[in-house]
């Protein structure tokens, strides 16, 4: 007998759970942290190591979960590139949108918060009452024609987190009214008046940080011995190749292959390095 009921209700939840991404395209995602303005209230300014650390926890954990083939984090955001060149290879969830868009952010909560709830308990006769709270993160997915639009995908957030850094090195030592319409190149020159070289701060504080798979020789870790059977179980201290995720410690604007060095792991070829 049909269920005229239960069919009109599925084919409601099917126009939208049935959007999917189409295959070969290059994918970009973008995930933020929801309200983090107020959140990171009482982190050190301009940049907090701990927080940072947090976010490129999260990024890795993305990126080994995805699949996706680089990914980035710069203040409170996390891009990802997802691509798959053979027809006969799938998407992380078929490229399912609601899919896509519901289990990144959920694994950036969780990831995130795994890390957060350590920092408050480490911290805690610092902390005030207040920031006892739980991060959350909202995520998009989008399509681009081509790897090269990808790549200017992440350029763009690339772009975006240098001239943050500088209006946030700024904003620590100035007060708004007299930052008000100054361009990040005078920002960087007020900054020097106070003996500041926003040059000298770290590179995840200036151009954020990207993550990627490699096969790394590495010695497995305690967990991973006893899981292997004992009579296969190789001594410890052997070192083996494995999959792991490990920093891209590269500025993406200054690399001259950027669709090589992104989508097929190329060596990066910097410009400095064309003049020589």
């Amino acid at each position: 007998m049909r269920d005229e009921f239960g069919d009109r209700m599925k084919e409601y939840e099917a126009r939208e759970t049935q959007r999917t991404l189409l295959p070969m395209l290059p994918v970009a995602v973008r995930i933020d942290g929801r309200a983090f303005h107020t959140f990171t209230k009482g982190f050190e300014k301009p940049f907090d190591r701990s927080l940072s650390e947090m976010f490129r926890y999260t990024t890795k954990e993305l990126v080994r979960e995805s699949g996706a083939v680089l990914g980035y984090t710069q203040s409170d955001e996390i891009s990802l590139i997802l691509h798959q060149d053979d027809p006969k290879s799938e998407l992380f969830f078929d490229g399912k949108v609601y899919k896509l868009t519901s289990v990144l952010a959920s694994i950036a909560t969780a990831a995130f918060n795994k890390m957060w709830l350590t920092y408050l308990v480490d911290h805690q006769s610092q902390i005030d009452d207040k920031v006892w709270k739980l991060a959350t993160f909202d995520c998009r997915v989008w399509q681009v024609p081509t790897k090269w639009e990808a790549v200017n995908v992440l350029l763009w957030r690339e772009k975006d987190a240098r001239r943050n850094s500088v209006s946030s090195a700024a904003q620590a030592v100035y007060s708004d009214k007299e930052l008000h319409g100054k361009s990040s190149g005078e920002q960087q020159e007020m900054l020097f008046q106070k003996g500041i070289n926003w040059a000298d701060y770290p590179k995840w504080a200036k151009t954020g940080t990207y993550y990627r798979r490699r096969q790394v020789e590495r010695e497995l870790t305690a967990d991973e011995l006893a899981r292997i059977p004992e009579k296969h179980r190789p001594a410890p201290g052997t070192k083996l190749l494995r999959s792991d995720i490990v920093e891209w410690p590269y500025e993406l604007a200054k690399v001259e292959n950027k669709v090589e060095a992104v989508f097929d792991d190329a060596p990066p070829v910097l410009f400095s390095d064309l003049s020589k």
